[in-house]
């Protein structure tokens, strides 16, 4: 490509965006320092109507491999390209590193056709007859969802451990009221297998289920709700849940869970209940376990805003739904979280609004970072160097932190993009930026 011919469209790029940068920047740190009634009205995008002109500029430049070049002539950025990521944009989610060249992610959501892609380098490959992918907390065993079962196996392409049957989603309902396998029970949401091999657990729309060599056993909801649900569902009416989530701790001694409709709650290795947390804001939506197994942040949400606790994972005798010792903490009274990871003494998560936010748990405020859209799945390297965000705006970003930052980033900490791909609908290939 012979870059010159760009040079006006790219110094008019570049110039406003580090001009839009500065001011969103200071923006959103005197709404967070000062409070949001303090601030004036928001900085705009300028370049939106460069979108399809630079857009072209990619594929010319991924055609040509001229990627290094197009971040130098055209740094990426979100905001110009809204209207596009609205048109073309899906979710990017369980997404998880495998080594320093290759990645595996799921792409569309959950009540979506999916594909799993396998990206090494570059270069992308779809796994064939794969609807899901899932990893234990530990990152040691991988999870394949077919169309006959779900397989683990000892690393990525490992050894295989163990398969599972798909659940039906009639485990935990009695009677006549349903009695046809529900569609949606063969759908992922979460997908993690247990450290000690012999177990899974998969998160749907039908429910929270453990599945073994045993069987498969309902967690949420439990037999209990789901009789008390009966009077508001029509005889034959599918069992359905929203804002469903879960996860595991890296020892695999706790299991976190909950729905739209729950408490937060914890469950012990042998499935018993340890303990119920009440939430700060109007829905649980996401659980989170600190990478050294004691504590659990859980956030609910309320439109797309929402309320974070932690809370310890000491054991008690019983459960308290009281919690009015002040064991628990708020750590953030703003996000509504869809994706994290936890490395060291940091949760780090993705909110609603695109913002990358981390805190040490104990609850102190330590950086933000900006990719756009709402974040879908986020993975971190075993070192901690690299991590990847995926979004509902299609995007798959590779970070490194602690780096460096440079004056197009939105945000705090000295974090640097490396390359985002742009997996879009209707676009002939998966596009490297």
């Amino acid at each position: 490509m012979d870059w010159t011919l760009y040079e006006t469209q790219s110094k008019r790029w570049r110039d406003e965006g580090k001009q839009y940068a500065t001011a969103i920047n200071a923006f959103v740190e005197k709404g967070m320092r000062d409070g949001w009634d303090s601030v004036e009205a928001e900085p705009q995008e300028t370049r939106i109507d460069m979108a399809q002109e630079v857009l072209k500029v990619v594929r010319q430049a991924n055609e040509s491999g001229e990627i290094t070049a197009l971040r130098k002539y055209f740094p990426p950025s979100y905001g110009p390209l809204i209207e596009l990521i609205r048109e073309k944009g899906q979710a990017i989610r369980s997404v998880f590193y495998i080594d320093d060249n290759r990645t595996v992610f799921t792409v569309g959501a959950s009540w979506e056709a999916t594909t799993v892609y396998l990206l090494t380098r570059d270069r992308f490959e779809v796994l064939p007859n794969v609807s899901g992918v899932g990893r234990s907390s530990d990152g040691r065993i991988y999870a394949l969802a077919y169309e006959d079962g779900i397989y683990t196996y000892d690393g990525w392409q490992g050894s295989q451990l163990q398969r599972f049957d798909w659940p039906t989603g009639l485990e935990g309902i009695t009677g006549e009221w349903a009695t046809e396998p529900m569609e949606d029970a063969r759908s992922i949401t979460e997908l993690i297998p247990f450290p000690d091999r012999q177990r899974l657990l998969l998160v749907n729309a039908t429910g929270v289920y453990v599945l073994s060599a045993e069987g498969t056993k309902r967690l949420h909801p439990d037999e209990a709700t789901i009789q008390e649900w009966k009077e508001d569902l029509e005889e034959g009416e599918p069992l359905q849940i929203d804002m469903e989530h879960g996860a595991i701790s890296r020892d695999g001694k706790w299991i976190a869970f909950g729905s739209q409709d729950s408490e937060h709650l914890i469950l012990d290795a042998e499935l018993n209940i340890h303990n119920v947390w009440y939430p700060e804001s109007s829905y649980p939506h996401y659980a989170l376990f600190s990478y050294d197994n004691h504590k659990v942040l859980f956030n609910a949400c309320h439109f797309y805003n929402g309320v974070s606790i932690a809370v310890p994972l000491e054991q008690t005798d019983s459960y308290d739904t009281t919690n009015k010792d002040g064991s628990q903490f708020i750590v953030d009274d703003e996000c509504r979280i869809y994706a994290g990871v936890s490395w060291g003494d940091v949760f780090i998560v993705g909110d609603a609004y695109g913002y990358i936010r981390a805190w040490s748990t104990t609850g102190e405020f330590r950086w933000r970072l900006f990719v756009g859209s709402t974040i879908s799945g986020m993975d971190i390297s075993p070192d901690g160097k690299i991590l990847l965000v995926g979004t509902y705006g299609g995007m798959l970003h590779r970070i490194r932190l602690d780096m460096g930052r440079d004056e197009y980033t939105i945000g705090t900490g000295d974090h640097s993009e490396e390359r985002r791909w742009l997996i879009w609908k209707e676009e002939q290939q998966i596009l490297a930026w």
